[in-house]
């Protein structure tokens, strides 16, 4: 969960976004800021001991917070950020696994697999059919459905 959150941050951290930008990450800190930054400025994030490292094009810089600054990292994909986001729970099963996941809720959502170096494994949509992960190395992985970011591991 904090290596979730640290993703969320330090995109964040790097710039902030209007409110009316769509697609955006959004992270909260534990001493109450805010960040927000494009989905498509995020080129990698890379998770090391306690910092989370961030790669963006659009300045051609690294950015790092502390995983322990981040409370919650979430992403926004609607056209105003003061709209409310309707809470869906998401399940991923099994996890741990070793040939598929499954995941319940959140169908025909567009949903990205990513290793916990920021690498994208996986791009698809949750059309409730399984997804094989057979392939994929041994450890923990990151999931992005809508707006929500959960984990799960393969052995």
């Amino acid at each position: 969960m904090k290596k979730i959150i640290l993703f969320a941050i330090i995109g964040l951290t790097l710039i902030g976004v209007q409110a009316q930008t769509k697609n955006v990450m959004v992270a909260e800190l534990t001493n109450g800021n805010t960040f927000t930054m494009p989905i498509s400025d995020i080129q990698n994030i890379t998770f090391e001991d306690t910092m989370v490292y961030l790669y963006s094009p659009s300045s051609l810089d690294y950015y790092s917070v502390l995983l322990a600054d981040i409370k919650k990292v979430y992403f926004v994909t609607n056209s105003s950020l003061n709209e409310p986001l309707v809470e869906n729970p998401v399940l991923i099963y099994p996890n741990p696994t070793t040939n598929y996941i499954k995941i319940a809720g959140m169908e025909n959502s567009p949903l990205t697999i990513y290793t916990m170096e920021g690498q994208i494994v996986y791009r698809g949509v949750n059309n409730s059919e399984k997804i094989d992960v057979s392939k994929l190395n041994k450890g923990l992985y990151i999931i992005k459905i809508g707006n929500k970011a959960l984990k799960f591991s393969k052995l």
